[in-house]
């Protein structure tokens, strides 16, 4: 059996703030549990968000930070108009641009800001040139969890032995899991 990350779980400071946030910024489908949002990117994985007090002591932690959390998400569109109107849209309603919207090396394009409730994503498209017409509500068409980690290749046996699939290894640098359709996956 293969092991997938059917939901990302994201803390925040104001669960109704980052509700509102996500919901513009990369317009998913958001449904209300309680004190928690649970966020459908468009089939292409699963988040939710939880008030970071609670998810700290369920995981017995201490205070959350503010730096870096050991994690970016990836938001995976079709073109370059895709990975702006995204990065316009979370910036009015709020976050920080970390990195503008530009070429990057191989042809792609990519942007990268940091959210209201700290999460750092990612907006990339595999070319640098349109293709086709602006979706006016761009969708992805892939998420993707980055995870932070001393040593990939102990994190690459750890994660193989619970059943994931490894799809690219790039030995000490980068392990690219395969994710089940309409999860995420990544470390």
């Amino acid at each position: 059996m293969t092991l997938s990350l059917d939901t990302v779980l994201l803390s925040a400071p104001d669960v109704a703030e980052a509700r509102t946030f996500y919901r513009s910024a990369l317009s998913p489908t958001v449904t209300d549990e309680c004190a928690a949002a649970d966020l459908d990117m468009h089939g292409a994985g699963r988040f939710a968000v939880a008030p970071a007090e609670t998810l700290a002591t369920n995981a017995g932690a201490g205070q959350a930070t503010s730096g870096f959390r050991g994690y970016v998400l990836s938001y995976v569109l079709t073109q370059p108009t895709g990975v702006r109107t995204v990065r316009e849209e979370a910036v009015r309603g709020g976050a920080n641009t970390l990195k503008p919207a530009k070429k990057a090396l191989f042809g792609s394009y990519s942007a990268v800001f940091r959210a209201p409730d700290g999460s750092v994503w990612k907006l990339a498209a595999s070319t640098g040139e349109d293709t086709g017409p602006a979706a006016t509500s761009p969708r992805p068409t892939e998420t993707t969890l980055i995870l932070g980690v001393r040593d990939p290749k102990t994190a690459k046996t750890f994660y193989e032995a619970l059943g994931m699939r490894t799809d690219r290894d790039y030995g000490s640098k980068y392990v690219d899991f395969h994710p089940a359709d309409g999860a995420a996956g990544s470390v």
